[in-house]
This record gives C-alpha cells, sequence and structure tokens, in this order.
C-alpha cells in the first residue's frame, strides 16, 4: 500500500497542472475575443479588423452597415454574404479604404 503512495501523488501533481494549463489557455482565449461593449473595429497584429453590424443589400450588392459608425461597407465575399442578409454579424477581413470595401478573412 505504501507503493502507491508516490505514484497516486504524482498522478494528482499532473491532473493538477494539466487543468492549470487549461484554465490558462482558456483565459487568453477569452481576451482575444470582442466584447458585447466593443462593437465597432478592431486591428489586430495581421492587419485584419472586426467589423460587428448588419448585411443589408444596397442596389443589388450586400453591404455590411457598421453598428458603431453606420458606415457601409461592400463586401467581396457576395455568395457568403447572401446567406446572411439581413442578420447582425461580425465580419473579419482587412478593409480597402479607398473602395470602402471589405476583403473578408
Amino acid at each position: 500500500m505504501k507503493d502507491l503512495h508516490p505514484l497516486v501523488t504524482f498522478l494528482a501533481l499532473g491532473l493538477f497542472l494539466g487543468f492549470l494549463q487549461l484554465a490558462s489557455l482558456y483565459l487568453r482565449s477569452q481576451d482575444s475575443n470582442p466584447s458585447p461593449q466593443s462593437i465597432g473595429k478592431i486591428e489586430n497584429s495581421q492587419g485584419a479588423r472586426t467589423f460587428i453590424g448588419r448585411i443589408l443589400k444596397v442596389n443589388g450588392r450586400f453591404v455590411l452597415e457598421d453598428s458603431a459608425s453606420k458606415d457601409t461597407y461592400l463586401l467581396d465575399n457576395q455568395e457568403k454574404a447572401k446567406l446572411f442578409g439581413g442578420r447582425k454579424v461580425k465580419v473579419t477581413g482587412r478593409l480597402d479604404a479607398p473602395n470602402r470595401t471589405i476583403h473578408v478573412l
């Protein structure tokens, strides 16, 4: 029975350390997600932004109306945008400011 004590202690320590690592990963992933209060544009390290707004059809093309600024941006992926027409969405892409177009990632 005494021979099992080190093994049980080792296993308990391993489970505890594994839990700490998972908790750390979970907390880091929560930090990277925008909160509901941060509606608008958020820049990240690759130059991509997150836009939150509603997909509308204007002049036969799907656009995103940004919730924060009320600006509209043409979406380069019209087929994907069509699936979300009229809905509030979060779009990640690169903004082509001169053409007012979001290149969806």
